[in-house]
């Protein structure tokens, strides 16, 4: 007996879900479709028995895949948590892995500030990331702002500026 429910639930499952393809040594990944490709396919069978029967055999490669480390499932919050925790580092490779829609700015509040011995700033962020002041703009106090809100944002040709609340944005490295 086909469940009405499971084949409801395949098109918001597979909506919800990134599938990276495993490494090119893999049999399934010389064919161009990968397992959740072949997965999909089986829509396109208008016979319920059928169609449940491809699913069910889909499904366990998808599930082998998996459990092999060669497809990855992801939720797309935990994919949103690794391109905000990659902000700022250069990785050429992640845009494409994890989507095209790349972070242009982050907004967080600051833990604590250092200064450098050459007068630059290091600031400790709540999102556990650290940037690195490398212009020689003036801060106002920054030691003293605990907690007050930070934005950083994409700059030019790969830097980055920090704001410190309503401060002037000055020009930062991620440590």
């Amino acid at each position: 007996m086909l469940d009405i429910n499971f084949m409801s639930k395949i098109p918001s499952i597979a909506a919800y879900l990134l599938l990276l393809s495993a490494p090119s040594g893999t049999a399934w990944a010389q064919n161009s479709a990968t397992p959740f490709d072949r997965l999909t396919e089986c829509q396109a069978i208008s016979n319920a028995e059928e169609r449940l029967a491809c699913y069910d055999d889909r499904m366990t490669v998808v599930r082998a895949a998996t459990a092999a480390g060669d497809v990855i499932i992801a939720e797309r919050a935990a994919v949103d948590a690794a391109k905000r925790a990659m902000f700022g580092f250069t990785t050429p490779s992640l845009p494409s892995v994890f989507g095209g829609d790349d972070i242009e700015s982050l907004e967080t509040t600051l833990e604590r500030a250092t200064l450098t011995p050459n007068g630059a700033w290091i600031f400790y962020l709540a999102d556990g990331s650290i940037w690195r002041q490398i212009d020689n703009t003036r801060v106002p106090s920054p030691h003293t702002r605990h907690g007050e809100e930070v934005r950083v944002r994409k700059a030019a040709l790969g830097s980055y500026f920090l704001n410190l609340g309503s401060s002037r944005a000055v020009r930062v490295r991620r440590e």
